[in-house]
């Protein structure tokens, strides 16, 4: 658990870049099963 937040201490940068690719992806998978026919 201590690892974890220094972790978000120490590079927070590298989590919210990990966050925002996570956020896209999932994006890109919503659209591509939207597009999908039923």
């Amino acid at each position: 658990m201590t690892y974890v937040i220094m972790l978000v201490l120490f590079m927070p940068f590298d989590m919210y870049k990990l966050a925002a690719c996570e956020k896209m992806k999932n994006k890109f998978i919503e659209q591509r099963f939207k597009q999908l026919p039923k």
